[in-house]
């Protein structure tokens, strides 16, 4: 399950603009002539106009299983370093004066606001710009995408880690090591032997 996904559709109230505009284009081209004629130019209107639109509003943005997906393409979260939300005029200014031409753009003229995220590693391309409705929540969702697996990846590695080694050396008997034990069994024996001797 994606964390974030959203697709870049066009706006609903663009399409009775479209549709007007194919109808009206088709009917002044071929206005005079007979259906074979204007036939023709209403297949031509709709694919000029209609499909490319239909076709460019079908880009998704997803943010699943700790990797960024922009159309087709894709980056690890890890690999990206400043997450950076942009309203509107930010993003025109990244696109324009500010635009860096090795840059990745995924961007939609009916979407204001994207998100610019830099990679970790700037060759060949620095950074990504995706057009987004929901700059902030895209932004949210690539942050905890990348920090869970940060963390699933430290645990790994704690997992991994090797045991600290133990001392499996067998320790002196105290017997061996207190003189004071010592002394005390000689002295106990002695006055034993003593004692027997003296009886």
């Amino acid at each position: 399950m994606p964390t974030y996904d959203e697709r870049l559709s066009v706006p609903w109230t663009w399409w009775p603009v479209v549709g007007g505009i194919v109808v009206l284009g088709a009917l002044e081209v071929g206005s005079g002539f007979s259906y074979v004629v204007l036939l023709p130019v209403l297949i031509f209107m709709i694919g000029f106009f209609v499909v490319p639109l239909a076709l460019s509003a079908r880009m998704r943005v997803q943010v699943r299983d700790g990797v960024l997906i922009a159309g087709k393409d894709t980056v690890p979260v890890n690999q990206l370093t400043a997450i950076t939300a942009l309203d509107r005029e930010q993003a025109r200014l990244q696109l324009g004066p500010k635009a860096d031409p090795a840059a990745k753009s995924f961007i939609r003229g009916w979407i204001g606001p994207a998100v610019m995220v830099r990679l970790a590693n700037p060759e060949p391309v620095p950074y990504w710009i995706v057009s987004t409705r929901r700059p902030e929540e895209l932004a949210a969702a690539i942050r905890e995408s990348r920090t869970q697996l940060r963390a699933r990846a430290a645990d790994r590695a704690g997992a991994n880690a090797p045991l600290p080694a133990t001392d499996t050396r067998a320790r002196p008997s105290q017997r061996a090591t207190d003189p004071s034990s010592t002394a005390s069994s000689c002295a106990v024996s002695g006055g034993a032997s003593g004692s027997a001797h003296a009886d």
